[in-house]
């Protein structure tokens, strides 16, 4: 099995950042799913 880092919001694009302070905001944390999204520059606005 391959392992993988979860991104943290240092890691991220800018836009992506501000989605991360949302997420925290909203739930108080991000999620593991949401952050590995986050790799990508569009996912985890979509």
């Amino acid at each position: 099995m391959t392992s993988f880092t979860v991104p943290t919001r240092d890691t991220v694009s800018p836009a992506n950042q501000g989605l991360f302070d949302a997420l925290k905001g909203q739930l108080g944390f991000v999620p593991n799913l949401y952050a590995t999204f986050a790799l990508s520059q569009n996912a985890l606005g979509t």
